[in-house]
């Protein structure tokens, strides 16, 4: 009997060690993405979608692509970079929205209403976000081909519409480097 205790104890130490080292080894990383979208219309409203591809922009994402544990979208930001309209033209409503690149399964990750256009410029904004729609942005990149498609839709006051809007997520990785 002493013996068999004495031989699951190497066993049951080599576990624990084995199971509790993988976590004390991760790799936690922030980092962000980017998205510019370029809203150029005769017409009040606009519809615009891109392909966001976290493996083409984030070398973290590149480096740990099989051994992503988890993936947190923690904030988003958007400004605009370029504005070509008059200093009342606002956007009235809009929201940004996720898909997976087959267009399944559409969230809504935040929506923006009455912001003054020119005001925008330059002028980093965080946007309140809808849990549903980063957890989906989330999983998305986390898992392979690390795509999501943005979309982006609206309603503005005032035509045309010409304007650069970059949109930034701020992202949390945990992954094991093993």
């Amino acid at each position: 009997m002493k013996n068999r205790i004495l031989f699951l104890i190497p066993i049951a130490l080599f576990l624990f060690l084995r199971f509790s080292c993988e976590d004390i080894v991760d790799v936690t990383e922030d980092f962000w993405l980017e998205q510019d979208f370029t809203v150029k219309s005769p017409l009040t409203s606009f519809d615009e979608d891109y392909v966001i591809d976290a493996l083409a922009a984030s070398s973290l994402i590149e480096t740990y692509k099989d051994n992503i544990k988890s993936i947190k979208v923690t904030e988003v930001t958007y400004e605009l970079t370029y504005f070509s309209g008059s200093a009342t033209q606002q956007i009235n409503s809009g929201a940004l929205k996720v898909a997976d690149p087959n267009w399944v399964s559409e969230e809504t990750i935040a929506d923006i209403t009455n912001q003054n256009l020119q005001d925008l410029v330059g002028n980093e904004q965080s946007l309140t976000i809808q849990q549903a729609g980063v957890d989906k942005l989330a999983e998305l990149i986390k898992n392979s081909p690390h795509k999501a498609v943005l979309i982006l839709t609206g309603e503005a006051n005032e035509a045309p519409l010409d304007f650069v809007v970059k949109f930034r997520f701020k992202v949390t990785m945990v992954a094991s480097p093993l």
